[in-house]
This record gives C-alpha cells, structure tokens and sequence, in this order.
C-alpha cells in the first residue's frame, strides 16, 4: 500500500481580522546561532487585509 504524499505546505489558517485563507510565506531566520540570538520561524500572511503572524519553531 503506498504512503499519501505529504502537502508541501502546511494547511491554512483563517485571518483573526478579516476570516480570510492565510498565505504560508515560509521559514525565516532571524539572529546568529553562533550569538545565541534569535531562531527560526515560520510566517503567515493574509492576503486580503496583510496582517502577518509568526510562530516561532526554534529559538537560541
């Protein structure tokens, strides 16, 4: 039996300001592992109204 294809992005959320499908835009970097600042991330944005969201994945 073959295995379901996993979905290149993750499923998407409804806006928390306009209830619109928000857009993946993909893993982020902020910061240098090397000074212990920052991490990564991933980002979220709504195309209609623009609000942008951050879940944080890794933080050093």
């Amino acid at each position: 039996m073959r295995r379901k294809a996993r979905h290149p992005y993750p499923i998407p959320k409804p806006c928390p300001i306009c209830s619109a499908r928000m857009r993946y835009r993909g893993l982020k970097q902020t910061g240098a592992p090397w000074k212990l600042s920052g991490g990564i991330y991933e980002e979220w944005e709504c195309p209609k109204c623009g609000h942008r969201e951050w879940k944080w994945i890794v933080h050093y």
